[in-house]
């Protein structure tokens, strides 16, 4: 005679299960925020070699004029009494320059001016690389 075969038991108890150890690869919320944190660091690492190179070897970088700035400056030499500071113009209005222009030595362009009731041009010389110029005396 053959012994009884039991059936198949099923236990439902929480002891039985359990949750498989995770490997600790960087996937998790940790993780990320530490790649987070090397990318935040190397960029700023990064943006400090580009500006310690702009200040070390500053002929890469190119500056330009203050579009603001250098209309103020056209206005105050064409209004400037003393001949050996401008023209001593009267009635000098709407100023307006290009954008962007080098401050490179040898650059020139023009700026429209409005001198009483009349549109004429001026024309900008830089004269070095730190952004000085002269103003031309309007013209037609």
């Amino acid at each position: 005679m053959q012994a009884p075969v039991a059936p198949p038991q099923s236990y439902a108890g929480a002891d039985v299960l359990e949750e498989a150890p995770r490997a600790d690869n960087g996937g998790g919320s940790g993780g990320r925020g530490k790649l987070w944190l090397a990318l935040v660091a190397a960029l700023v690492v990064i943006g400090g070699a580009v500006a310690l190179s702009a200040y070390v070897w500053p002929g890469w970088v190119t500056k330009t004029l203050s579009q603001t700035a250098l209309q103020d400056g056209v206005q105050r030499v064409l209004t400037e009494g003393d001949p050996a500071q401008g023209y001593g113009l009267k009635d000098v209005s709407d100023v307006s320059c290009p954008s962007g222009m080098k401050a490179q030595a040898g650059e020139t362009f023009t700026c429209q001016v409005k001198v009483g009731d009349q549109n004429q041009r001026v024309t900008i010389k830089v004269t070095d690389d730190d952004g000085t110029y002269e103003v031309s005396a309007p013209a037609d």
